[in-house]
């Protein structure tokens, strides 16, 4: 049968790309032309045997073209496996080939280089044996999930090393179908993480070393400041202040705070970090939250001379959330523009609902803030470079603390500034309707003596903090005992069986945990109001103290009003 035209072409066509070959099969060609020749049948015309011998040779053209064609194919094959070959063996990852049933089919020079053994070593056993024994577990529920689905699965488990330690590997694996058998394979990447998993051990420990420190500073600054801002507001009850006392007292109070709001800014980004602060929220109008925070920094703006203008929404604007943490973004937002803020300047505040949104936003006419670094204004310990004479002091968190409890509210915070035409911090709250109003009966701030006088027992191996309490307490007309010890502690709550007894945690030879306990357990003193007063407030504290038997949990340095409210609560119960 003749060929088509064009089926010729391009068999001529190909012919021309091996002119070699096609010299030598058209050699071959001819020779077997003539033998066929020879042999034909002496009746056959010579056109007729000139066009079968033509045939022929074409034929015989394009199967030796075929099998050059196919000789290639095999030599690029067999060089693309061994390049293949060469990357899966050379791969620094390593590379494996199981069973489903879970043996070894395959392995690359380094997965048998992690593993410390031989290839032939590895093949046909299984792979479940080169792993730790305490994550077989995991590794057989990452198998499980690897066969149930046709989705890369991962995991990170600790694998045996022959004559070295176990290490900390990932494993990727994906099902498979072998191309000549059709079996389900299992492809692994296995890779070394020991290193990885290393540093992420130190960073915890230091994580854990870092709040070990903060929770100590904290408690070793409060513990100064504690009788520093008693003795403060113990001035404040004396009758004959004169105008000199009185400035000085208030200077005392105010730097004692802001000290005091340092060392809280300082644990609270760390928890924040760590995710240990939990929120307490409850239906609170915005209003509320703006009237906390002014009143907190009002002595800063004063001090500056700056004018502070606060406008707020005629109807409330409800929100869930926890009060004082909100408190005191706002609070950080009016003392950072105060701070930036040149005196005789102009802060406005100001608060109103749009559409599901409470917005929020504090705009100052202070430095303003540089191109450069309005970005990273968020960042932890970021603060702007200033002149000696411009520095405000501060550490740099309260504006990384804001956003973070802001975002633990759900909500956004953004700032916009021009280079010294002041700034604009702008927050964003979902609005909540409050469900229930419960109503509050307000404190009784008043300071005047308790209906009944409470024996009292204070506790503090701090003399100056013991005695500033007990001068407190004596001033809202009740007995006071001192103890500085947990045994004495013990015995005078034993001796007096006090009303109130308010009990420092960090005590010498027993600490307050275990003096609350053990009142606890001493029935004629169930009915003791316990308050511990602190310097530590690390995660779990306030738990603890209440698992001890506490009643209240204050940290130091405990605003003597709250201590009062505590005592006048005891009176009431007990007339």
């Amino acid at each position: 049968m003749a060929d088509s035209p064009q089926g010729r072409n391009e068999t001529m066509t190909d012919a021309t790309r091996h002119p070699t070959a096609h010299f030598y099969l058209r050699r071959l060609a001819e020779e077997k032309a003539q033998a066929i020749q020879a042999r034909l049948p002496e009746t056959l015309s010579s056109e007729e045997a000139g066009r079968l011998i033509h045939e022929l040779q074409v034929h015989q053209i394009e199967l030796e073209l075929q099998n050059e064609e196919l000789r290639r194919a095999q030599g690029e094959l067999e060089a693309s496996r061994a390049r293949y070959f060469d990357l899966y063996d050379l791969a620094p990852v390593g590379y494996f080939s199981l069973s489903e049933q879970g043996l070894i089919l395959e392995a690359n020079l380094a997965g048998a280089g992690l593993l410390g053994l031989a290839r032939r070593d590895l093949i046909n056993q299984p792979f479940s044996r080169c792993i730790f024994p305490e994550d077989q577990d995991v590794y057989y529920r990452h198998r499980r999930q690897l066969l149930g689905t046709d989705t890369l699965q991962e995991c990170e488990i600790r694998m045996l090393r022959a004559a070295a330690a176990p290490f900390w590997a990932r494993l990727e694996s994906v099902v498979a179908r072998d191309g000549e058998s059709g079996d389900c394979v299992c492809r692994v990447v296995m890779s070394d993480i020991d290193a990885h998993k290393q540093a992420e051990q130190q960073l915890a420990d230091l994580n854990r070393r870092k709040d070990e420190f903060l929770a100590m500073l904290s408690h070793e600054l409060r513990n100064p400041l504690a009788p520093i801002l008693n003795a403060v507001q113990l001035l404040q009850l004396q009758k004959d202040e004169n105008a000199v006392q009185r400035k000085a007292r208030a200077i005392i109070e105010r730097q004692v705070r802001q000290l005091t709001h340092l060392v809280n800014d300082l644990l609270d980004i760390a928890g924040t970090a760590n995710g240990r602060i939990q929120l307490c929220r409850e239906p609170v109008a915005v209003n509320d939250i703006v009237e906390r925070a002014v009143e907190t920094v009002r002595p800063l703006i004063d001090k500056r001379k700056q004018e502070l203008t606060v406008s707020l929404p005629p109807d409330p604007v409800w929100l869930r959330a926890d009060v004082s943490r909100l408190a005191q973004v706002v609070t950080n937002l009016l003392n950072n523009a105060a701070k930036y803020t040149d005196p005789g300047g102009r802060i406005w505040l100001s608060v109103q609902q749009e559409g599901d949104q409470a917005v929020l936003r504090v705009r100052d006419t202070g430095l303003g803030i540089t191109p450069a670094l309005l970005p990273h204004v968020f960042d932890l310990f970021t603060q702007a470079d200033r002149s000696s004479d411009r520095a405000q002091g501060g550490l740099g968190i309260g504006l990384a603390l804001v956003k973070r409890l802001v975002e633990l509210h759900g909500g956004t915070v953004r700032v916009s500034s021009t280079l010294g035409q002041g700034s604009e911090f702008v927050v964003h709250l979902a609005v909540h309707a409050p469900e229930t109003l419960a109503a509050q009966s307000a404190p009784n701030e008043t300071g005047e003596p308790a209906a009944r006088p409470l024996q009292v027992l204070v506790v503090d191996d701090n003399l100056d903090a013991a005695k500033i309490l007990q001068m407190l307490v004596q001033e809202s007309g009740h007995r006071v005992r001192m103890a500085h010890t947990g045994p004495t502690a013990l015995k005078a709550a034993l001796d007096d069986r006090p009303d109130v007894i308010l009990l420092d945690i960090g005590l010498p030879l027993l600490d307050g945990y275990e003096v609350a306990k053990r009142i606890r357990q001493e029935p004629k003193l169930r009915d003791t109001v316990l308050v511990a007063i602190t310097g530590y407030e690390r995660e779990g504290d306030r738990q603890r103290s209440q698992q001890a038997g506490f009643d209240h949990h204050l940290v130091k340095p405990a605003d003597f009003r709250k201590v009062r409210e505590i005592l006048a609560a005891a009176a009431t119960k007990a007339t």
